[in-house]
Order: C-alpha cells, then sequence, then structure tokens
C-alpha cells in the first residue's frame, strides 16, 4: 500500500507534463475547427482527420464507404465527432454550434443513431451553459426518436439524460424518478450491452442521493456499480465509480475511505484519454485535505486540478476549484483569496456571456411580447368603464363603413357591367355591319361576272369563257369559305360546337391539308415545304385543329407571291407541341398584329392575286385555339418579308377550355 501511495504522489508531481500535452491536443482541436470552417479543400482534409482520429475515441460509428464518397455525410459526422471533443473539452458554446448542423442533417435525413446522439450531445451543451429550459424539447426529441426506433438502449440513455437535467436545477427528487425508471429498464436489456449502462446509471443515482443528504442509500447504489465495474468496465469507468466513492465517504466523515477512494481513483484515471475525471478527483482530494485541517496539502491538490481543469478549458470546473480555493485561503492569505475570487467571478461572467449570447434573441422577442401584453392589459383597464359603449359605437360605424363599400362597390360594376355591354354591342354591331358589307361584296362579285358573261358571251371565245368561270368560281369559292368561317364562328359563341377531344396523329392532318391545297399551291407555283416527325400524337379536338390547320395555310397562300415556298414545321416537346405556318408574302406591320383577334377592327386587306379577305379566319382560329387550350403568336419582320403563325398546344389529357390566348397574337385576314 505505501507504495502504491508513493506512485499516486509521484504522478502529481507529473502532472505539469502532462497539462503541455493536454494542451497540445487542445490547439489541435481547435486547428481543426478553423480548417472545418475553411475553405471546401480544407474542411474534407479536416473531416477526414477528425473522423480517422477521434471517432472511436467518443465511440462514434463511422460509415467508411459512404465517408468516402458523400461529402456531406462526412462533414456533417466531423462536425459531431468534433463537437463530442469540444464538449469534453468544456467549450460549450463552440460544441453547441457545431451540433446544430449535425442535428438538422441527421434528423432530416432520418439516421436515428447519429441523429439521437446529436440531440443528447446538445441537449448536455445547454445543461452546462445554464440552458436547462432549452435542453427539454431537445431530450423530449430524443426520447420520440428513441421509441420510434423500438431501441430500448436509447429509450435508457434520453431517460438517463432528464435525470441528468434535473440534477443540475439541483431537483434531486424529479430526477430520482426518470433514473429510478431507466434503471428498470436497463436490468431487462441484453447483457452485451448492459453493463456500462447500468453502471452509468447507479452512479447516477448516487449523485442524487448525495443531493439529497441520503449518503448511505447512495453508498448501496454505488457498492452495486463498483462491483459490476470492477470485472469488466473501462478505466474511466473504475475511475469514476471509485471518485464517487470518496464523495459518499467524505459525505459520511468517513475520511481513511474517503483518502484510499480518491487515490485509487486518482491512479485509474491516469490511464485515461479523457482527463476530466482527473481535474474532479484532484478537487475532491483538496476538499478532504481541508476537512481534516491539512490546508496546505488541500492547497497543493487544488493547485494541480486547477492548473489541469486551466489545460482542458474546463471553465466550469476552474469556478467551482477557484471557489474552493478561496475557502482555504480566505482566512489564511486574504489577498490570495481575493484574487481567487476575482477569477471565480470572472469565469462565472464568461460562461454567463456565453449563455446569453445564445438566449439574447429569445429574451428580447420575449420581452417585446410580454410589453406588448402589458401596454394592451393597461388599456383595458384604462377602457373598462366605456367599453360597451364604444364597442356598440365601433361596431356602428364599421356596419356603416361595410354597407357603404358594399354600395358603392355594387354601383361601379354595374357601371362597368354596362360599359362592357354597350362596348359588345357596339363592336358586334360594328362587326356585322362589316360582315353584311363583305357578303354583299361577294354577291356583287358573282352577279358582275354572270352579268359580264351574258352580256358577251355571243362574241366570247372558249378560252375567255372559261377565264369568266374561273373567276366565278374563284368568287364563289371566297363566299362558300366566307359563310363557312361565319357560321363556325357563330356556332362557337352560342356553344353550339361540341368540344370533343381525342388522341390523333398530326401527321396525318398535315399531310391531309396539303393535298386539299395542292391544286391552289399550283396554281400560284408556290413550294410547300413540311417539316415534322412521321407520328406525332396531340389530345384535342381533331376538326378543330382541322379547321385552324386550313385557314392558316389558305391564308399564307392566299398571301404568298408566286413562285415562293410555304413552310409547315411540327415540333414535339417534353410538354407541348407546335405548330407553325411560315410564308414569304406581303407580312404584317406592328400596327396590324396589335389590331389581332379586335372584330370590330379586322385587319382586311388583299391577297397577291386581288384575293379578298374577310378577316374572320383567324378571328375563328383564335376561338378554336382558346377552346383547346392552345395559345396562338404571330410573328412579321414588316411588310414584304413574310409572316409566321405558330400554334402551341399542351400535351394534355385534360380539357383546357376556355383558358385565354396570348393577347395580340392571334391575326385575321
Amino acid at each position: 500500500m505505501k507504495q502504491f501511495y508513493l506512485f499516486v504522489l509521484g504522478g502529481l508531481f507529473v502532472i505539469s507534463g502532462i497539462t503541455s500535452g493536454v494542451a497540445k491536443a487542445s490547439d489541435e482541436l481547435y486547428a481543426l475547427l478553423h480548417e472545418l470552417r475553411s475553405n471546401n479543400l480544407g474542411r474534407w482534409e479536416a473531416s477526414r482527420t477528425i473522423l480517422h482520429d477521434y471517432a472511436d475515441t467518443y465511440n462514434i460509428a463511422v460509415d467508411s464507404l459512404r465517408a468516402n464518397t458523400d461529402s456531406t455525410y462526412t462533414y456533417s459526422l466531423a462536425r459531431l465527432v468534433l463537437a463530442q471533443a469540444l464538449h469534453e473539452q468544456g467549450d460549450y458554446s463552440s460544441s453547441t454550434q457545431l451540433c446544430n448542423g449535425a442535428i438538422n442533417y441527421f434528423y432530416d435525413g432520418q439516421d436515428t443513431i447519429h441523429a439521437f446522439t446529436s440531440l443528447v450531445l446538445q441537449s448536455s451543451n445547454f445543461i452546462q451553459l445554464g440552458l436547462s429550459a432549452d435542453a427539454v424539447p431537445l431530450i423530449v426529441k430524443s426520447q420520440a426518436l428513441a421509441s420510434a426506433a423500438a431501441d430500448s438502449v436509447l429509450q435508457v440513455r434520453a431517460l438517463a439524460m432528464m435525470g441528468a437535467l434535473y440534477l443540475s436545477v439541483n431537483k434531486p427528487d424529479a430526477s430520482m424518478v426518470y433514473i429510478a425508471e431507466a434503471i428498470e429498464q436497463c436490468r431487462h436489456i441484453r447483457r452485451e450491452f448492459h453493463d456500462k449502462l447500468l453502471t452509468d446509471l447507479l452512479c447516477q443515482q448516487c449523485e442524487a442521493y448525495l443531493q439529497l443528504g441520503n449518503a448511505e442509500q447512495g453508498l448501496v447504489s454505488l457498492t452495486e456499480a463498483i462491483e459490476m465495474g470492477d470485472e469488466n468496465a473501462a478505466w474511466q469507468v473504475r475511475s469514476k465509480t471509485h471518485r464517487l466513492l470518496g464523495d459518499v465517504y467524505l459525505a459520511l466523515h468517513r475520511y481513511p475511505k474517503a483518502e484510499q477512494a480518491y487515490l485509487e481513483a486518482l491512479y485509474l484515471s491516469q490511464q485515461e484519454v479523457n482527463l476530466t475525471q482527473r481535474v474532479y478527483i484532484l478537487r475532491q482530494l483538496g476538499e478532504l485535505r481541508a476537512s481534516q485541517s491539512r490546508h496546505k496539502d488541500a492547497l497543493v491538490y487544488n493547485t494541480h486540478a486547477l492548473h489541469l481543469a486551466d489545460s482542458l478549458r474546463l471553465a466550469g470546473l476552474q469556478r467551482s476549484i477557484l471557489w474552493q480555493r478561496y475557502q482555504f485561503t480566505r482566512e489564511q492569505d486574504p489577498a490570495e483569496a481575493l484574487k481567487n475570487l476575482e477569477r471565480h467571478i470572472y469565469l462565472g461572467d464568461s460562461l454567463v456571456h456565453s449563455a446569453i449570447q445564445t438566449k439574447l434573441s429569445v429574451l428580447h422577442e420575449r420581452y417585446e411580447r410580454q410589453l406588448r401584453e402589458q401596454q394592451i392589459q393597461v388599456q383595458r383597464l384604462q377602457i373598462s368603464r366605456d367599453r360597451y359603449a364604444k364597442l356598440i359605437l365601433g361596431a356602428s360605424i364599421f356596419l356603416l363603413f361595410i354597407l357603404s363599400g358594399l354600395l358603392y362597390w355594387l354601383t361601379r360594376q354595374r357601371k362597368k357591367r354596362l360599359r362592357y355591354m354597350e362596348d359588345i354591342n357596339l363592336s358586334k354591331n360594328r362587326f356585322f355591319s362589316i360582315i353584311s358589307h363583305d357578303a354583299k361584296n361577294h354577291a356583287i362579285a358573282i352577279q358582275m361576272v354572270l352579268g359580264q358573261l351574258l352580256t358577251y358571251y355571243p362574241s366570247l371565245t372558249s378560252e375567255q369563257i372559261k377565264e369568266f368561270l374561273v373567276q366565278l368560281k374563284s368568287a364563289a369559292d371566297m363566299q362558300i369559305e366566307f359563310l363557312l368561317n361565319l357560321l363556325n364562328w357563330a356556332r362557337l359563341q352560342l356553344d353550339a360546337i361540341p368540344y370533343r377531344p381525342v388522341p390523333f396523329n398530326v401527321t396525318e392532318l398535315v399531310h391531309k391539308n396539303a393535298t386539299f391545297f395542292a391544286l391552289s399551291l399550283s396554281n400560284k407555283s408556290i413550294g410547300l415545304a413540311i417539316e415534322c416527325p412521321e407520328e406525332v400524337e396531340l389530345y384535342a379536338d381533331r376538326d378543330m385543329v382541322d379547321v385552324i390547320l386550313r385557314n392558316l395555310l389558305s391564308n399564307a397562300i392566299k398571301f404568298s407571291h408566286p413562285n415562293s415556298t410555304i413552310d409547315i414545321i411540327v415540333r414535339q416537346e417534353a410538354h407541348s407541341v407546335s405548330l407553325e405556318v411560315r410564308d414569304r408574302g406581303m407580312g404584317m406591320t406592328s400596327e396590324q398584329i396589335a389590331k389581332i383577334g379586335r372584330i370590330e377592327q379586322r385587319i382586311l386587306h388583299t391577297g397577291t392575286r386581288g384575293e379578298k379577305g374577310s378577316g374572320l379566319g383567324l378571328i375563328l382560329c383564335m376561338s378554336l385555339a382558346r377552346t383547346n387550350g392552345a395559345t396562338i403568336d404571330v410573328e412579321s419582320e414588316g411588310q414584304g418579308k413574310g409572316t409566321r403563325v405558330t400554334v402551341q398546344f399542351a400535351v394534355s389529357r385534360k380539357k383546357i377550355k376556355g383558358e385565354g390566348v396570348r393577347d395580340g397574337k392571334d391575326s385575321g385576314s
């Protein structure tokens, strides 16, 4: 035993050498943290280093294949591992910042294990920062994850974290409820997961008993934990149990046993990677020596604990050690005591500042909300005597305002409707006047040709008679085309034409119309170029599309110069089918295009061989296109440069009747 104590005391003298190594390790962590927040290349290398060097230390599983291929996964997991490392170092603020991103990634990605680990770690950070209220929803979320996964180990860990939360706020009674439930569940878990988890819970139960002042019952729980830990537990678990045993014996004033337990814990802690436990042990050894009135030895242990806590950047532990040092020196060395007290206060301010930064926005919002509520309450108190009268008055004014507004709106709508109807009637009257004039012109043209034929028939040759007959047929054709278009337009206005969409081949329809107009094309020596895939299926009313194509092709022939070419281009895209008719004839001005679609301002001009246009063709096309949910777009570079008309159909198997045609883009001729 004497050799054992000599070994422990010798270990105390080399702590200063250990602290330099700890500081170096801490500097490496912050260097990795800096790289993790830098550019992509540095972030990737830092992430790989963190996973390789620290993941196993903190028992965080890594999917190696995914880590080599998924940079987001690698970065998020590195954040979690580094957050765990910084938490162990006592830098809870940095750990909190790293945890936020990890929680979002793993929780959204339904990675239960890592999401749970992130939530528990963030909860512990909040507890250490004094933000216990913010830790509660995270613990509740971790409990929900554990329940959804039906993982008993995770459920026990969530209960243990809730117990730790209540321990942190000095509510051991509430903590004991969760710890007892966790211990009960843990005893039913499979053996391979049982020992370490149950040992931790028993240690936590012992701490709750110590807060309750029931050291004897704490000794019972701790004895069971030590018996389990002495068999196959890791060094850090055995170190913790012996340190708590020292706390129990210290509370029972059994100083020799407490000293033995602390020294054994100190010996065991020298095997740990995590040196935080050693700080607790050295601090408690100082407390033990002070209880034995050995103040000099107490200060020695306190000094070692302070140096080690400083190297590990454990600000919370430093505060408790400085407070202990203040207690040790306030009678013998008041100047030293004052210095320690000032450092204690400064560290407290630092911890509070980090917590304040986290909570500042929340508190500000809460303050504004409370201020508004208080102002409303004051106003309510001030108007309590006459609120009913004001309420009735206000309601009356409001109702009057609503009624006035409603009457004004109805009056405006009525006036708008009347103006609209007047405009419609005026437009239609003018349109019908133009239509009747056109119908009369066609009839007069036929009458004139027949009159000339009858007058000069005896003196006419067969060729001259044939020419009169050709003119007569042309006039009759225009009359029939005009009447058919007028009839179809009128039936559309009355919804007398049924809309029957079916799937059909546009290519066949294009070639059918090309054959239909072959003679007209030949008479004017116009070439027809068709650019169309072999099969283009469209879901629309086939007869309506046929009328649209026939009118567009008729207009193109009418206004094309002899020996020119007309192009029909059909394009099929992912969500649409376009039908384009392009001529190289007379073209249109921008003013003419702007008037397209207005029945009272039809564009009337003569074809390249004197063909008369009624202006009704593309007005009909507009209505038919609207019924099929299509748009018509007219483009021309000017008079004499040709016109391009494009009809765009949506690829859909639903009726889209009634949707508007692109304003100002339809044409009539």
